[in-house]
């Protein structure tokens, strides 16, 4: 039990804060831009990032122009992961953006990891969660409007950049020998750039004082303390197994959303619960 803990605690740590943190973002985009919400995220994030690693910053980013083509792939992983999760949540609801981005990038993780080793049980475990997805996406489709499915792309694009982005930092971590916060100083800025131009663009972004303090809210929530967290999940872990914890947090965003307004569905509370008795299964070794 305690060698458990050591391994996933973090990963546990992020599911409970990430279904907290969009909640809160599903709340406050009604009054604000998610563009300005996400610049104001990242800015944060890469001061904050930057000043833990003051005295190795230059070497950092020596090794990122030495590896131009990696970094690369990792800031577009980002950008598109990022984007897309706040377009699901702000335009649809955190539970749907969570459940399809989280789920779909635990099906990814269980994927490879039948893959890699052959499992019957890793197979069953792929074909139920892949049916019972896309039995939650039929029915969705047919209680709610038809713009649910560019609710559910979103999502399911940001699950599957997210398992692409575990991966590649696993590997460009591994091979420069990185830490945690060392890949969060420098993977913001093609995001940052982005979401800038799409503010520039626009020209119905209000930022007055209580904007700017939710957002400052959202950019500790959502894009450090978890962030690290994911990250040093995905250090310890390896790509495939965060990626199966993370699809817990359906369930973590279910349980959230219903003790803060009350809603309840029975549709979402089968799903998550089921979802999570099969990542469960998923994760026990083949005695």
């Amino acid at each position: 039990m305690q060698t458990f803990m050591k391994d996933y605690y973090s990963s546990i740590l992020y599911v409970i804060l990430t279904a907290l943190s969009f909640n809160f973002l599903s709340y406050i985009s009604k009054n604000a831009s998610p563009f300005l919400i996400l610049m104001i995220g990242c800015i944060i994030a890469t001061v904050f990032f930057h000043l833990v690693n003051y005295n190795s910053i230059k070497k950092i980013y020596v090794i990122c122009f030495q590896n131009k083509y990696s970094w690369l792939k990792i800031m577009v992983f980002i950008l598109i992961n990022w984007v897309s999760a706040f377009l699901a949540t702000c335009y649809g609801s955190a539970f749907i953006y969570i459940y399809f981005s989280f789920s779909t990038s635990a099906i990814v993780g269980i994927f490879y990891k039948y893959y890699e080793t052959k499992n019957v049980k890793t197979l069953i475990c792929f074909v139920i969660m892949s049916f019972m997805v896309s039995l939650t996406c039929g029915y969705l489709v047919l209680t709610c409007s038809i713009s649910v499915l560019a609710v559910i792309f979103f999502a399911i694009l940001s699950g599957v950049s997210g398992y692409c982005y575990s991966v590649e930092s696993a590997a460009f971590s591994k091979l420069n020998n990185l830490s945690t916060t060392q890949i969060l100083a420098t993977r913001f800025w093609l995001l940052l750039i982005f979401s800038a131009i799409i503010i520039y663009v626009k020209s119905d972004n209000i930022l007055d004082s209580k904007i700017l303090f939710y957002s400052c809210l959202v950019g500790l929530s959502t894009f450090i303390i978890p962030i690290y967290l994911f990250q040093h999940g995905v250090l310890k872990l390896g790509a495939s197994k965060n990626s199966i914890i993370r699809g817990f947090t359906p369930v973590a965003t279910f349980i959230i959303q219903y003790l803060i307004h009350a809603r309840y569905s029975l549709v979402e509370f089968v799903s998550g619960i089921t979802f999570s008795i099969i990542l469960v299964l998923s994760i026990i070794k083949k005695k």
